[in-house]
């Protein structure tokens, strides 16, 4: 995966990257404008809005909430029991309306709310960590996934084999489940939301014309933020060759990504036995008081446990999951997605954005780079320098840069090899 370069981030030679060269995908997004939030009545509203902030804000389980929202519920009937006739119908009508208007889970009360975004499940191999997509079958929100890994493995005797494990199980329902499910959001909802939000809109398009002034004219402008004065995001080269700040009629976005592994069972006195990850996107462009507030973050996927995906010499599992993430911003780099509408326009924009960091710890940054773990004599990984006794070797002219060409070269080298 190229990182600061001026070359998509693109997946050589894949059916996916063909499709996306040949035209802008449009988004028809009129679900974010038209919620049924607004239509619902007052009492409704209430509902919908207490099983939100509970979950969201407060931060209860799904459980939790929904117990919450069902107490509620139940309240609210009491209350209209009380003002009932006797032997009559214990509601009136309109109560009767409110009733079949009550969200009965916290799913249908975020729809209704419009906060429950889109998202894309793969089955993830329980042995190899390998993701595969469902299959879109004939109907409506009807998918099939593969039964068996697909995914192919050099075993001991260095000879690859395809992995071949289970990747369903069956419910109770009888229906089939991934075994290991992995959500990743959607990169489109992402931006219509976003940009249905006139100040995010706005920053994004003020901060890349303030830094093209900026070039043009030699001048920064008064009030020009600091962040898009950096020379690596103005000389940066959108997929036209142009300079990507030169946005003309379409909007342009620069994100960092970021990975990170936590305990779900919390901090505790030896090392944590389970971990999960986070992948994150942060829109560079915005201001900094708020860039890195939850609401303008693209949380891109939540990587399952229970144990951190393996790196070593013979295999990178991150690979699988950072895959399906960059996908998306392949399409987002070139040729864009078109929303049917933002903040400002109701006839739409062309979106076209990119990722030009990738900020991690250090474990996370060899993973997510594909390189040697931060315990080899490899210590460091945007040069070549080697072992303990360049610790403190302080002479930067000997820092010499790692070629990012031999990266991707031996990274290709990596993906297709068959022994």
């Amino acid at each position: 995966m190229p990182l600061l370069s001026s070359q998509p981030l693109a997946i050589d030679s894949s059916k996916f990257a063909q499709e996306c060269a040949q035209a802008v995908l449009t988004c028809l997004i009129a679900y974010i404008y038209n919620a049924d939030f607004t239509y619902l009545d007052q009492i409704n509203q209430v509902c919908a809005l207490l099983a939100v902030i509970c979950n969201m804000i407060i931060g209860l389980s799904t459980l939790q909430s929904e117990f919450l929202l069902s107490a509620t519920i139940l309240c609210l009937k009491l209350g209209m029991l009380t003002s009932s006739p006797e032997n009559t119908d214990p509601f009136s009508p309109s109560q009767n309306a409110i009733i079949r208007g009550m969200p009965t889970s916290l799913s249908a009360a975020s729809k209704r709310f419009g906060a429950k975004g889109s998202f894309e499940m793969l089955a993830t191999c329980p042995l190899c960590s390998c993701t595969h997509r469902a299959a879109s079958l004939a109907g409506p929100n009807i998918h099939e996934y593969p039964t068996l890994c697909t995914n192919r493995l050099v075993r001991e005797a260095g000879v690859s084999a395809i992995c071949g494990t289970e990747l369903l199980t069956r419910r109770r329902n009888g229906t089939m489940q991934p075994i290991k499910p992995y959500l990743v959001s959607s990169l489109t909802d992402y931006f219509a939301r976003c940009l249905a939000d006139e100040t995010y809109l706005q920053q994004s398009t003020d901060a890349t014309d303030d830094a093209l002034h900026a070039i043009r004219t030699g001048k920064e402008q008064i009030g020009v933020r600091k962040h898009i004065r950096s020379r690596f995001i103005k000389d940066f080269k959108g997929p036209n060759g142009t300079l990507f700040v030169d946005r003309g009629d379409n909007i342009c976005l620069v994100f960092s990504i970021h990975t990170d592994f936590f305990n779900p069972n919390g901090n505790t006195h030896r090392r944590a036995t389970q971990s999960l990850g986070i992948i994150s996107c942060t829109d560079l462009v915005l201001d900094p008081s708020i860039r890195n507030l939850s609401e303008y973050i693209f949380h891109a996927a939540i990587i399952p446990g229970p144990f951190e995906p393996k790196a070593n010499d013979k295999v990178n599992e991150m690979n699988h999951f950072v895959r399906p993430v960059i996908e998306q911003f392949v399409q987002a780099w070139r040729p864009g997605f078109r929303l049917s509408r933002t903040a400002t326009s109701k006839s739409g924009a062309i979106i076209e954005a990119s990722i030009l960091l990738s900020v991690n710890d250090l474990p996370a940054a060899r993973k997510v780079a594909g390189l040697a773990s931060h315990g080899s004599c490899f210590i460091c990984s945007v040069c070549r320098l080697l072992g303990k006794a360049s610790l403190f070797n302080t002479n930067h002219t000997q820092w010499i840069p790692r070629d990012k060409n031999k990266l991707r070269h031996w990274a290709i080298a990596y993906r297709d090899a068959q022994t």
